[in-house]
């Protein structure tokens, strides 16, 4: 796997894309340690997410995530800002009871699929080359950890490193369950990030501080994430926003059923042949 190095070219990509999915979350051994939802446990949850940059009033990106019968399937849209394209027209399966992730290029009519426990050796992998670092904010990342508190949807959370700051404001889940399996989705999103747009600051931070938010039964309604390191060239604030429903709309069920017939139908290609293909379509 090659390092996540600081802020290399794509590196704004690869941030956009992961808070998109709901991602800058997950962990190693989540990943490697998710089972199924028990019986009668299934999580109906719908999830709207947009991402700004900065002051903008319009969001630079979209997508939708649709939890239905223990599986999360995300649509990621495709947009572009003034100077960079950013990853979208992606379909990512994320199906834990079979412990795999597919990820589907719908314009393209490709899809691959990616253990769990290959994402979960990415994100070990990374922990492992952050803490041996030079750079003081990826070294930081590493270890970094959300303060211990009992929370409530009143509390934020706010971490602080070497040139990154985190804000969070969070709501109570709809349902029993919906914050953890929430979570489960975006470990994989994470993971699946790390290993096919590698760049960034690793996620370690935002790791732990999902996993305080769900074990307190609570959802991110706002991520704020403020950047100010050397390697940017200037600061950067992105901002995420989500909006919960515990029910899905006919709608939604037509795009499912689309997307179930699209993972029949496209040609199986491996990660490394997705990957490389997706970055020839966006130069």
């Amino acid at each position: 796997m090659r390092p996540c190095l600081p802020f290399p070219t794509g590196a704004a990509v690869w941030l956009r894309a992961s808070l998109v999915a709901g991602a800058l979350a997950g962990g190693a051994v989540g990943l490697a340690a998710d089972a199924p939802a028990p019986a009668g446990a299934a999580v109906l949850l719908r999830v709207e997410t947009e991402l700004f940059e900065g002051s903008a009033p319009e969001p630079v990106a979209r997508s939708l995530t649709l939890f239905q019968d223990g599986v999360a399937w995300n649509f990621l849209e495709p947009s572009t800002t003034a100077d960079e394209a950013v990853p979208g027209g992606e379909i990512v399966l994320h199906d834990p009871a079979r412990g795999r992730v597919v990820v589907i290029d719908e314009a393209r009519r490709v899809r691959t699929e990616i253990p769990a426990t290959r994402l979960a050796r990415v994100l070990a992998s990374l922990r492992t080359w952050a803490e041996g670092s030079d750079d003081p904010l990826v070294r930081w990342s590493a270890s970094a950890t959300s303060p211990p508190a009992d929370m409530s949807a009143d509390d934020a959370i706010v971490v602080e490193g070497p040139g990154v700051r985190y804000a969070v404001a969070a709501l109570p889940a709809p349902t029993p369950g919906a914050a953890e399996q929430y979570r489960s989705f975006a470990d994989v999103a994470l993971g699946l990030r790390a290993l096919t747009h590698p760049g960034g600051v690793p996620p370690f931070a935002r790791i732990a501080i999902n996993r305080q938010l769900a074990a307190a039964g609570l959802l991110p309604e706002t991520v704020t994430l403020e950047l100010d390191g050397p390697g940017l060239g200037q600061s950067r604030v992105l901002r995420s926003r989500h909006r919960f429903a515990p029910r899905l709309d006919a709608t939604d069920q037509r795009r499912i059923e689309s997307a179930s017939a699209l993972l029949a139908v496209a040609e199986v290609v491996d990660a490394e042949t997705y990957a490389g293909r997706n970055a020839t379509a966006d130069r």
